[in-house]
């Protein structure tokens, strides 16, 4: 189960700008932890989403006699690239 996802925003503080994590500052070393992690994390989507799309592929040209599997199939693989083009949008530069 995925958690609630936090709230980041920017404050003031002293003469500088703040980053906050739903409201509470947060020093700049946690950040960019918090950043590098998100891209590690979603480099490793891309890759399982990857290896899901040629799993579904290669099931499709499979002799299956049921029309749901096929269907299944068609729906796995239009959600992962779907969700890949989602990573590759957030890790452009």
């Amino acid at each position: 189960m995925m958690s609630a996802v936090p709230e980041w925003t920017e404050g003031v503080c002293d003469d500088g700008a703040a980053i906050l994590r739903d409201g509470v500052m947060v020093p700049v070393e946690d950040v960019v932890d918090a950043l590098n992690d998100l891209q590690a994390a979603l480099l490793k989507c891309d890759e399982y989403l990857g290896l899901l799309i040629d799993f579904a592929e290669h099931a499709a040209t499979q002799d299956y006699n049921e029309d749901r599997t096929l269907s299944w199939v068609a729906v796995v693989t239009d959600k992962a690239r779907a969700a890949r083009h989602v990573v590759a949008m957030v890790l452009a530069p």
